[in-house]
C-alpha cells in the first residue's frame, strides 16, 4: 500500500510541475520583457487567460502522451 501511495505521489509532484513549468513558460515572458508587456498591454486578454490556456493545453498533451505512450502507440 505504501508503494501505490508512493507512485500515487510521484505522479502528482511530476504533473504539479510540468503544469506549473508551462504557466511560467508562457506567463513570464509577458511579463518580464518591456516589448512584450506593451503589446500584451493593448491586447485584450489578461495574464490569467492565458495561463489558464496554458494549463489547459499541458494537460491535454500530457493526457496524450499518458494515454499513448501506455498502449505502445
Amino acid at each position: 500500500m505504501l508503494h501505490a501511495f508512493w507512485d500515487w505521489t510521484k505522479f502528482g509532484l511530476g504533473f504539479g510541475l510540468v503544469c506549473l513549468v508551462a504557466g511560467l513558460v508562457v506567463t513570464l515572458p509577458l511579463l518580464l520583457f518591456k516589448p512584450l508587456r506593451e503589446r500584451f498591454s493593448r491586447s485584450k486578454f489578461d495574464v490569467e487567460t492565458i495561463g489558464a490556456i496554458a494549463l489547459v493545453i499541458a494537460l491535454l498533451a500530457i493526457g496524450l502522451y499518458n494515454h499513448f505512450g501506455a498502449n505502445g502507440v
